[in-house]
């Protein structure tokens, strides 16, 4: 395997842990500096989207990857992916929504 489809691979994970709420898996493949940025433009940090992960604030029932690509930029490794998703957030189901780098 080479470095492009490990982080490949490791994205695919991510979402597999985020539908299973792999708490551990996440907490592992998540970087401390880990920050996600919803659709409102609201950032949850790290520790903060793996409790709504395990408490069931965010549910996420699915993921179709449309595209993931790796690329060098700056001497660092970017992926930018392009998914699909169904998910509940605080019980109210959200429509498919597609996440990617912005």
């Amino acid at each position: 395997m080479n470095e492009g489809s490990d982080i490949q691979q490791v994205y695919i994970e991510m979402y597999r842990a985020m539908i299973a709420k792999g708490i551990t898996a996440l907490s592992k493949v998540l970087d401390d500096s880990f920050v996600l940025v919803h659709m409102t433009g609201m950032r949850q940090m790290k520790k903060d989207f793996l409790k709504a992960v395990a408490d069931g604030t965010l549910n996420y029932a699915s993921a179709e990857h449309e595209s993931i690509e790796v690329s060098k930029e700056d001497g660092h490794i970017v992926l930018t992916g392009k998914s699909r998703g169904l998910y509940k957030i605080r019980g109210t189901r959200v429509a498919i929504v597609t996440l990617d780098k912005p």
